[in-house]
């Protein structure tokens, strides 16, 4: 089966359509229970949904790009009675071409060590399509980001209209952030909220003063040690003095002369 399909470019105008073919390469009864599109801007309908070994059906794939822009991934999930891929899913792709769009679609202000590279910037919004579009409020919840420009006009097809978008040089953020300009529209009938961020991007060349080191713990005042007895030495042995002994009791046999 294929596991993707791309329509390559294509302008939001129009619904696009095209057919898979889905095959039963198994040997037995392949019953397809259920296709599920990921959302509800694409359909899936089944020629048929049960298959004989080696037999196919084809797949009707609609996908409706209306009111979205740059790339997007959709699916279609399918569910069988396979019994080593019960669910597989297919991947749809398109680049799309929104009707009317943001030149650029995105902003940066880089504060480096407190000074901004720039404080302002345009944005151009260009209709491209065949209907008016309508912008009927434009605004962004931080204080310190202004817009100059009409906040309700209507442009035909082929016009365009700038916008300025400023951020408060005293504006000073620790870190990086991106507040969001809101253009509220209406196109052909569709009426959606569009953002262009605008990121501001903080940088330091400047390094940080080095925190100050723990001062060396200072060396401990000496201590006299304890006394410790000295192992004991067995004295070196000492010849006593002479003792004269005492008087043995001896029998003496006397002969008389």
């Amino acid at each position: 089966m294929v596991k993707e399909h791309n329509f390559g470019k294509i302008s939001d105008k129009t619904k696009v359509a095209t057919e898979i073919t889905l095959r039963n390469s198994g040997r037995k009864t392949l019953k397809i229970k259920s296709v599920k599109p990921g959302c509800g801007c694409t359909t899936g309908v089944l020629e048929k949904d049960v298959l004989e070994p080696g037999e196919t059906t084809m797949l009707a794939i609609t996908f409706d790009p209306k009111g979205k822009m740059t790339t997007v991934r959709k699916s279609i999930t399918f569910t069988s009675n396979d019994v080593v891929n019960p669910t597989q899913v297919m991947i749809i792709k398109a680049d799309i071409t929104p009707s009317w769009d943001f030149v650029p679609r995105r902003l940066t202000f880089t504060l480096t060590d407190g000074v901004y590279d720039l404080t302002s910037s345009e944005v151009k919004v260009t209709n491209s399509g065949e209907h008016v579009l309508k912008i009927y409020g434009v605004g962004v919840r931080d204080n310190n980001i202004t817009i100059d420009g009409p906040s309700e006009l209507e442009l035909e097809p082929g016009q365009e209209q700038l916008y300025t978008i400023s951020v408060d040089p005293a504006y000073q953020p620790e870190k990086s952030v991106t507040p969001r300009v809101v253009f509220k529209t209406d196109y052909n009938h569709r009426r959606t909220h569009r953002q262009v961020p605008v990121h501001l991007k903080v940088k330091t060349t400047v390094p940080a003063a080095p925190e100050p080191a723990d001062p060396e713990p200072a060396a401990p005042e000496p201590v006299d040690p304890a006394p410790v007895d000295p192992e004991p030495v067995d004295p070196e042995p000492v010849d006593p003095a002479p003792v004269d002994p005492e008087p043995a009791d001896i029998d003496i046999e006397a002969t008389a002369p």
